[in-house]
């Protein structure tokens, strides 16, 4: 449970740290990799809870 919270508190982090930047210098191209970057991100978080949940495929 301890490794959830600390992997949601980085992906906040992650999340708004990258968000700054995408909105401060209002890049399309840039923009598309942070969702991209955020995407893959959740992606892998959620395999890995799956994973330590012995619910992985």
């Amino acid at each position: 449970m301890g490794n959830i919270v600390n992997s949601l508190i980085g992906i906040v982090l992650v999340a708004l740290f990258l968000g700054i930047y995408a909105v401060s210098l209002k890049s399309v191209p840039l923009a598309i990799i942070v969702v991209f970057v955020l995407a893959l991100l959740g992606f892998d978080f959620v395999q890995a809870v799956m994973k330590e949940n012995g619910n992985h495929r």
